[in-house]
């Protein structure tokens, strides 16, 4: 039998190119944006309208402009 060593030789060049960079900055702006426009939508949709402190949008009396209000 031959004998085969254990450890072959390895050779690790460092490698010339640019390492990729990826724009995180861009990409966690436009997850906050995101999330954030999501959170508004869910607000607005779920949230507002149980919400107590909402007032209903009615026109007041007052605003009749001379119109009789018991018509």
């Amino acid at each position: 039998m031959t004998d085969v060593p254990a450890v072959a030789p390895r050779t690790i060049r460092p490698s010339s190119l640019p390492r990729p960079t990826i724009p995180m900055r861009r990409i966690g702006a436009s997850l906050a944006a995101i999330s954030a426009l999501l959170g508004g939508a869910f607000k607005m949709a779920y949230v507002d309208p149980y919400s107590r402190s909402r007032r209903s949008q009615v026109v007041p009396d007052d605003d009749l402009d001379g119109r009789d209000p018991s018509w």
